[in-house]
């Protein structure tokens, strides 16, 4: 058996050193948004054959591309995969037009259906709601945990899930890895991920509570942890294969998801395990030292 409750506190010192860097970064150097919340252009282009993410973004990543001021750009093709939507950074319609002929000229005929201007308020507002979506599960999340266990157990859950959310934002700011839409729903993808994993943990505390299988409520903890320690770490890792293929080999549109789901997954399980039982404890412990002080 793991005696990982024990080493708790250098666990947390583990992850706010982590957490530390991040906020660190992300007040020197902010995180590096995408077109969908900074401004740019988005065209829709019909080409006269079936054309892929990659074959697309190898040419806006061309030199003669970025010539023409192109630096940022993200790429989604339909499902008949001749219509794709391509957004980039703002540029002159001159500059436009020379970007379909390298695009002609590199993958075949194009037709430009439409070019619309990506307004930064879109990308305010998608962040508004994402914020507001966190929150409500948050809220969520302490009622229902609060309801079928107790408190103590809804406050140590939803600070692993804050844990995991920053681990994720302390990657994408440290690295610079651009954050576009799909980001968030990664994001709520990780939250509903982790505390599936926290509450089997908490599960499995409450189970051996009631059979009183130790006084100890450290031993129980832990005794807990372990039982579920295998569970855990099989379910994450069939996930992260999963997910792992889609990253390397889905297309490239879904790649700000699937790598913000990725670290997310191994912030989760490393969260479950190793924190958030051991939040549940301290939490306990402090309200009882509490009860004591006030008689």
């Amino acid at each position: 058996m793991y005696d990982i409750i024990s080493r708790r506190k250098l666990f947390y010192l583990v992850s706010g050193a982590i957490i530390l860097v991040g906020l660190i970064s992300l007040a020197t150097r902010g995180l590096n948004l995408g077109i969908d919340f900074t401004s740019g252009s988005l065209l829709q282009l019909q080409f006269d054959r079936e054309v892929t993410v990659a074959e697309i973004y190898e040419v806006l990543s061309s030199d003669e591309v970025e010539a023409l001021g192109v630096t940022k750009s993200s790429v989604r093709v339909s499902g008949d995969r001749r219509t794709a939507m391509v957004t980039i950074n703002p540029i002159s319609r001159a500059a436009e037009a020379e970007l379909l002929d390298v695009i002609a000229n590199t993958i075949g005929a194009v037709e430009l259906l439409s070019s619309d201007r990506v307004d930064p308020i879109v990308g305010g507002e998608l962040v508004r709601k994402a914020i507001i979506a966190l929150a409500l599960s948050a809220v969520g999340i302490l009622v229902y945990v609060s309801l079928r266990f107790e408190p103590r157990f809804a406050g140590a859950g939803v600070m692993a899930l804050i844990h995991d959310v920053l681990v994720v934002l302390t990657v994408f700011s440290v690295f610079q890895v651009e954050v576009n839409s799909p980001f968030i729903a990664g994001i709520l993808t990780v939250i509903g991920y982790s505390i599936n994993a926290t509450i089997v943990v908490f599960d499995r505390i409450r189970e051996n509570m009631a059979k009183g299988l130790t006084n100890s409520l450290e031993e129980l903890a832990n005794i807990s942890v372990n039982q579920t320690l295998k569970r855990c770490l099989y379910t994450s890792l069939t996930t992260a294969f999963t997910a792992g293929a889609l990253h390397f080999l889905g297309a490239a549109s879904i790649r700000d998801l699937t790598l913000s789901f990725l670290i997310g997954l191994v912030a989760g399980t490393y969260s479950s395990t190793c924190v958030a039982a051991g939040m549940w404890l301290d939490l306990r412990e402090w309200s009882q030292r509490r009860a004591v002080a006030a008689r």
